[in-house]
């Protein structure tokens, strides 16, 4: 008798909490009819606006590349090798971006370069086949060092070196805390030819293994990928003590540095300024600094109460079988919304935040990745440069305190000339937040 109490009254309690999600909908009726009205209004502000001079612009703007000739330029022309063409052939990378029109010819020339441009524009191939192309030449050990931000940025750069380097016997290590820091140690001493790794992890190994310092003698390339959030204070201190321990080369000219970001910052512009000769070339792609053309952004201007029974709504009548991410604030509200989605059994869902097991972190981008869920609900750990192409939605469960985050988080979708729609949930404290980000990027969040 007392089990079946038990599980009656855990069946009655998580009933209850289901109730207590959709029995807010009586509230949202009311809400939805105004909204609505405020929707066919805005729209119809939008079209009165001034379609026409908007579409005439635009076609100016595509007119105007096709006399560049700017799709004639071909990879080959750039100085990029057979090899490397054939295999981006492979996986149906034909034509430069624009930033890889810009700094390919640059880094393969040994320039050092700050490169910024969009998200989803092609940045690591800048660095990558750079890389590979030189190291090809002059096979050794350890040749290239890329730093990155978050793990989960580790894994995607190192997919793309084996990608491009199988061909070339090209070895890789990544080194990222959650694994041994023993077996990191061994490997390094083995010199593999290109580190790619978090500054936590790569300061704990120079810091604490010295016999690892003389492995970077002959280091040909330092790269800092998402430059503007390495460079801020939180990864000051791991950042010096990497380019202290690292030993001059006997030929500094020879060692490279390329930084590389979607937004240009003052710290970037800092350290043009400070680069000894004025030997470090800033190429920007991405003067306005904004997401990408064919992102629709939208907003939900909702109460908090209501927002995880309207997310329920919209991923189950808006976004069906589509596949999205939903950023949240912090790793607390991103396990709630994942288990609140997880117990109604309608979605396929996983979550990422960095309070997660490594493994298991791993686990659910791979799922993601490959189609095996729909839904990922995140914190900003995948915000950046984490390339998924056929995402088609991201929904700001919580809008971002400033407005990089945003681009960045918005950038997940609309990548590859794709389309893609961009959902912010707005309450009276996110209105000021919102109107600071349509200053930004000079554009109005239409309501959804």
């Amino acid at each position: 008798m007392k089990v079946c109490y038990s599980m009656r009254k855990g069946t009655l309690s998580r009933i209850s909490k289901l109730w207590k999600l959709f029995y807010i909908r009586k509230y949202l009726n009311k809400k939805y009819k105004e909204r609505e009205r405020r929707k066919k209004k805005e729209e119809s502000y939008e079209r009165n606006k001034g379609e026409k001079s908007v579409k005439s612009k635009w076609n100016e703007e595509k007119g105007s590349a096709s006399i560049r000739g700017d799709n004639m330029v071909t990879f080959k022309s750039l100085g990029v090798e057979e090899w490397l063409i054939k295999i981006s052939k492979s996986v149906h990378i034909v034509h430069p971006t624009k930033i890889q029109r810009l700094c390919l010819p640059l880094i393969i020339e040994g320039k050092n370069v700050i490169g910024s441009s969009e998200t989803g524009t092609g940045k690591t191939i800048c660095y990558c086949w750079s890389i590979l192309q030189e190291l090809n030449k002059n096979f050794f050990a350890i040749f290239a060092l890329i730093l990155v931000p978050t793990r989960e940025l580790v894994f995607q750069i190192v997919e793309q070196f084996h990608l491009y380097g199988t061909k070339i016997g090209v070895k890789v290590l990544s080194c990222i805390g959650g694994f041994s820091l023993i077996e990191q140690r061994s490997i390094l001493l083995s010199k593999p030819h290109i580190v790619v790794g978090t500054p936590g992890r790569v300061s704990d190994l120079l810091y604490n293994c010295e016999d690892i310092i003389k492995c970077f003698k002959r280091l040909r390339y330092i790269v800092l990928d998402e430059a503007d959030l390495l460079l801020q204070k939180c990864f000051e201190s791991k950042l010096k003590i990497i380019l202290d321990s690292i030993p001059k080369s006997s030929n500094n000219s020879e060692r490279k540095t390329l930084f590389f970001s979607s937004t240009i910052t003052d710290a970037l512009h800092y350290i043009k300024e400070g680069f000894p000769n004025d030997n470090l070339l800033l190429v920007n792609a991405n003067k306005k600094q904004k997401p990408v053309k064919n992102l629709d952004q939208r907003y939900i201007y909702i109460d908090d109460i209501a927002q995880i029974t309207y997310l329920v709504y919209i991923l189950k009548n808006k976004l069906i079988d589509q596949s999205g991410i939903i950023f949240t604030a912090n790793s607390y509200k991103c396990e709630l919304i994942y288990t609140v989605l997880n117990m109604l059994n309608h979605f396929s869902v996983e979550c990422l935040h960095s309070s997660k097991e490594q493994k298991k972190r791993m686990s659910s981008l791979s799922k993601f990745k490959n189609g095996m869920c729909k839904i990922l609900v995140a914190t900003d750990i995948i915000s950046r440069g984490i390339d998924i192409p056929k995402i088609s939605f991201v929904i700001n469960f919580d809008f971002p305190n400033d407005t990089v985050k945003y681009i960045h988080r918005v950038g997940r979708t609309a990548r590859a000339d794709r389309k893609g729609l961009a959902i912010s949930f707005i309450d009276k404290k996110g209105e000021k937040k919102k109107d600071r980000t349509e200053k930004f990027v000079k554009k109005n969040i239409a309501i959804y």
